[in-house]
């Protein structure tokens, strides 16, 4: 596509979105306000649009503070910070970076808040860095005014507060919105090229380079005084563990050959106008002969990355995502490490730690101050010195940061200085502009590939929120632009019916008790001989369960095929099993899904069974 013709679908993507905004008029509910914020900041964060930040979506979300209450505040445990993710991995530069920063930071001990992951899927970086620090892990549960709460409560002991957090949770935000909170907050601007919440309770932003500044004061419309520069901490290193040398022979490349190593997110190599990385591997080991080409984070399995192991004899393979030991091991063992393009991500740091040479694409003025023999400004610059590298001339691009301190005292009086500038937190107003220049030209097909994927996971943990589903469906439909594939809207359609289902059930239930307390239990008695077995042992199966057992039923047993959920001796996971102890007694079935061809399937092989819809709906009939 042609510059012009990017930017006509960047204003396309502007307006879409303003179109989504316009849902926030439609709801009084605060919880189903703060969720259309949620899923506005989302497709602002993963679709181009020049802008940056919003005051008005801040603004909403500062209004429903006032239903979450300040803690009375105890006294902060000094020297005591509290970083705040919404989720972390075991990959990645965001988990990397807060997890090095916690490292680095020995004069503070550091504890985490995740806002949107269960205790047991917390990684294992993340456990390790709290553990060395002395530090606590806390995870948030209940609606999103439940959780600020909960994170106020736990943040009131802090003395101050890290925000590692994704670019569209509310839950920071509504939080230290709160009137009376006092605490400075410290928003880490880890995904620049990114929309983001969270610049309007920022006392300090820390930006890990200086482009991010200006980037900042221009488009976020963040005054200068409030953004501060603090490198990577510990150089990008994602493994303690030494790495072995000889990394390379597991792909099948002797030490006799060149390895040239790249590391990035699959959506960072996306060809944009005149600059292809996968081109510039084909030429470069045309001319490197004894080269291999390997590239961590790319995805074996699309078309580019299969057309461009074939098209250089298997010489250039994408990896996938790996270990991160395995990452290490394999920059230790390269000969040349080059950044990924046309977005960079992490890496070369690590190589230049392992005086591994490294080099980097120059298209947008983004990155750490370095040595510029390290920078190429152009794809041809950038062959010339790969060559030159491979060649033998190491040492001219090993170094690149000869020149500039990045040591961990350095990065220590920086963060230390950052943190005693602030006294007491504050709210800010945001005035941004909107600026279309060379990165967004560059990310906006990188990041339309990539916009499934987090569209996915936000509908999927919502998806009880059937009305939500709908008005993104509707959005799609208004801007016939697919933001979700259909397939997975018809996914998240029942799934919401089923809870919709479910809450149908419970209203039912309710209005049963009123009438007394164990008719479900007398309803079972006089119709089916006080004897019963239970198809489905999810929340309403359990339910039904303890029913009749505090009602004196006789039950059989339960049947459920998700072994996981068996927690009683009763439970079975076949019907199988089922079949070779049924006694005539009746089966209710507490499923939604397929419910239709669940009955006929026991039916056919003679088993009494009804819904527990039949049941609920005969006990009501009979009470009116």
């Amino acid at each position: 596509m042609t510059k012009e013709e990017i930017e006509k679908k960047i204003d396309f993507n502007l307006q879409m979105i303003q179109d989504a905004e316009g849902l926030l008029t439609e709801w009084n509910d605060t919880e189903k306000q703060l969720r259309i914020v949620m899923l506005v900041s989302l497709l602002y964060s993963t679709h181009v649009t020049g802008i940056y930040s919003s005051n008005e979506l801040e603004t909403v979300i500062r209004k429903s503070s006032a239903r979450v209450k300040c803690p009375d505040y105890s006294v902060p445990r000094n020297n005591e910070v509290l970083h705040v993710l919404t989720q972390g991995a075991d990959y990645g530069g965001h988990s990397v970076l807060a997890c090095n920063w916690m490292k680095w930071d020995t004069l503070h001990q550091s504890s985490v808040v995740f806002t949107d992951m269960s205790e047991e899927d917390v990684p294992d970086i993340f456990r390790k860095a709290v553990a060395d620090s002395k530090g606590e892990i806390y995870t948030l549960s209940g609606n999103l005014i439940d959780k600020a709460l909960e994170l106020l409560e736990i943040s009131q002991n802090f003395s101050a507060i890290v925000l590692h957090m994704h670019m569209y949770d509310v839950v920071p935000v509504l939080a230290y919105s709160v009137t009376g909170w006092k605490t400075p907050v410290f928003f880490c601007n880890h995904a620049d090229f990114r929309f983001s919440l969270g610049y309007s309770i920022a006392d300090k932003v820390i930006n890990i380079t200086e482009y991010d500044i200006d980037k900042n004061v221009r488009y976020r419309g963040v005054s200068e005084d409030r953004n501060e520069y603090l490198f990577f901490p510990d150089w990008g290193k994602i493994c303690d563990k030494k790495p072995s040398p000889n990394a390379r022979t597991q792909y099948g490349i002797s030490k006799r050959k060149k390895l040239i190593v790249s590391m990035g997110a699959d959506f960072k190599y996306t060809s944009v106008l005149d600059w292809s990385f996968q081109e510039f591997v084909k030429k470069l080991l045309y001319e490197a002969k004894d080269a291999y080409f390997l590239i961590i984070g790319a995805d074996p399995q699309k078309k580019e990355w299969i057309d461009l192991y074939d098209e250089t004899a298997g010489r250039a393979r994408a990896l996938g995502i790996l270990k991160k030991e395995d990452v290490q091991a394999l920059i230790f063992d390269a000969d040349l490490y080059i950044t990924s393009f046309p977005r960079s991500a992490a890496g070369a740091t690590i190589a230049d730690t392992y005086h591994i040479p490294n080099l980097t694409l120059r298209i947008i003025a983004r990155g750490t101050k370095c040595n510029e023999n390290n920078n190429a400004y152009s794809i041809d610059e950038l062959l010339e010195k790969a060559l030159d590298a491979l060649n033998g001339n190491r040492e001219t691009y090993a170094n690149r940061f000869r020149d500039v301190d990045l040591t961990k005292e350095k990065w220590l009086r920086t963060w230390n200085g950052i943190l005693s500038s602030v006294r007491e937190h504050s709210i800010y107003e945001l005035y941004p502009q909107r600026h279309i220049e060379t990165q967004e030209y560059i990310d906006y097909e990188m990041m339309e590939r990539d916009a499934y994927g987090w569209m996915k996971d936000f509908l999927w943990k919502t998806r009880e929120d059937y009305e939500l589903i709908e008005q993104v469906y509707s959005l799609q439909q208004r801007w016939k632009k697919t933001i979700i594939p259909s397939e997975f809207v018809g996914l998240l359609t029942r799934e919401a019916e089923i809870q919709k289902k479910q809450y149908q059930r419970m209203i039912k239930w309710n209005t049963i008790y009123r009438t007394g307390i164990h008719k479900i239990c007398e309803y079972l008695k006089d119709k089916y001989d006080n004897r019963v077995s239970i198809y489905g042992y999810g929340e309403i199966g359990k339910l039904l369960y303890q029913e009749f057992i505090c009602g004196h039923v006789n039950v059989i047993c339960c049947i459920d095929r998700n072994t996981r959920r068996k927690n009683n001796d009763k439970v079975l996971k076949s019907i199988e099993q089922f079949e070779e102890i049924y006694s005539e007694e009746i089966v209710i079935n507490t499923t939604v899904y397929n419910n239709e061809e669940i009955l006929k399937g026991f039916r056919r092989k003679g088993i009494s069974i009804i819904s527990i819809d039949e049941m609920l709906d005969d006990i009501c009939s009979k009470g009116e």
